[in-house]
């Protein structure tokens, strides 16, 4: 559980990073 709450932690700020990137383009 703490793992898959790291993961999905993670693919949060990924995605965040992500969105940010595609917006400064």
């Amino acid at each position: 559980e703490e793992v898959l709450q790291a993961g999905r932690d993670s693919a949060t700020r990924m995605g965040a990073l992500l969105a940010r990137v595609l917006d400064r383009v």
